[in-house]
């Protein structure tokens, strides 16, 4: 059956153009007011999440995201205990150079004194439920990452990226919708038998995916409006009213217009790593649906992972500037995750998570990196590939080619 197109005219595209621009100007607006706000005050008292705690230059550096959203470093000569994920209220001291908008809508850095450590919250009383089934502290962050998006550790960051699956642990659409598939699977199986005596004239799937859908919500809230989690929610929720309405999901042309809303609501998105590589992500599988939908259901599930893996690269290498041939083992280990991820639920539901550790041990090896060098050019030219290919299937070769030769070029 063929389904309706997203706009059925320029007048269409162009009214909604107009209202995301509005909510842009609006959004960016409440910003620019909690600036002001905040750099006319010499001493600013907030909450805030630690992200990030690390040493340097014989200082601790602390990432930390107040409760009004806005991301900044500190750094102090004390001695602290780990604080990573801990809710804690500090007090900011207004330096002599003021952060300019576009800095506080990225991130700055700011002197600070911590006042307290706020009491462990629920997040918290749940990852430590989590780790106490591992021994090994790197399964301890590994797992409290994976389930509840729990800050891990310069290290642990590289044992992940050697491998190439950082991105299987930072929480996203990939996550969301295996949990929203396992809710709405086992929610069908278990009110079947009751659904078809008393109510078998209303669609069973359409409540069970109503229900899932407040279960990503819930734990979208619950974990944090992480940038790959709003955008994978976001697509979840307008995917489901478009298959109702008729009108066409696979559509790139939708995809540009999630992005664009995204970043008018949230501004701050605009300057994240992790939403345009999570947007990147999805724009790949796109294009191969685009133009290998016809296989069939396990040829795409097996070459998917491939495929996104292979044209991933470059921007990877790109923007974190390092390369290892451990990453090769990224789709394998992509195709397994889909069973694996449901699995760990399950086993620390029980409080038996840590008896897969022994066979995830290969992970926690001394990286070997490699410096990447990707020109700007490069890059320009590739993005243009991407969206050529859209139109022009024979454009797939020299993109496949393309990340051939970065890589020669890279390791010759």
């Amino acid at each position: 059956m063929l389904k309706a197109p997203l706009f059925i005219s320029y007048k269409e595209r162009v009214s909604v153009f107009l209202i995301l621009l509005a909510v842009a100007f609006f959004s960016l607006g409440q910003q620019f007011l909690l600036y002001q706000k905040f750099i006319d005050k010499k001493r600013y008292f907030t909450t805030a999440t630690v992200l990030a705690q690390y040493e340097k230059n014989r200082k601790i550096v602390l990432k930390l995201q107040t409760k009004e959203g806005f991301t900044f470093y500190t750094s102090t000569k004390e001695e602290l205990k780990d604080l990573r994920d801990r809710e804690i209220k500090v007090l900011l001291f207004r330096p002599k150079k003021v952060p300019s908008f576009l800095e506080f809508l990225r991130h700055f850095y700011y002197p600070s004194y911590i006042v307290s450590v706020l009491p462990k919250n629920r997040r918290l009383i749940l990852k430590e439920y989590i780790t106490k089934q591992h021994q090994k502290s790197f399964f301890k962050e590994l797992f409290g990452a994976l389930f509840l998006a729990t800050a891990l550790s310069k290290q642990s960051r590289d044992y992940l990226a050697n491998f190439g699956i950082s991105h299987l642990v930072a929480i996203s659409g990939f996550h969301l919708g295996l949990i929203s598939g396992v809710v709405t699977f086992l929610l069908a199986l278990m009110l079947r038998p009751l659904w078809q005596r008393f109510v078998p004239y209303l669609n069973l799937y359409f409540f069970a995916s109503l229900v899932a859908i407040g279960v990503a919500a819930w734990y979208m809230s619950f974990v944090g409006f992480l940038p790959s989690l709003v955008r994978s929610f976001v697509m979840m929720v307008i995917g489901f009213l478009l298959f109702i309405w008729g009108i066409e999901i696979l559509s790139f042309e939708l995809l540009f217009w999630i992005g664009i809303a995204i970043i008018a609501f949230f501004p701050r998105f605009l300057f994240s790593y992790a939403f345009w590589l999570s947007m990147s992500g999805v724009f790949m599988i796109y294009l191969f649906l685009h133009h290998f939908k016809k296989l069939r259901w396990w040829q795409i599930v097996v070459f998917l992972n491939f495929w996104v893996f292979w044209l991933m690269l470059p921007i990877g290498m790109a923007i974190f500037e390092k390369f290892s041939f451990y990453q090769f083992f990224s789709p394998f280990l992509s195709i397994l995750f889909t069973i694996f991820y449901p699995l760990e639920g399950l086993l620390h539901l029980f409080g038996i998570g840590g008896v897969l550790d022994s066979s995830l041990s290969f992970l926690a090896q001394k990286p070997h990196f490699i410096k990447a060098v990707v020109p700007w050019w490069f890059i320009a030219a590739y993005i243009g590939l991407l969206f050529g290919s859209i139109y022009r299937r024979a454009l797939l070769w020299a993109l496949l080619g393309s990340v051939a030769g970065i890589l020669i070029y890279n390791i010759a």
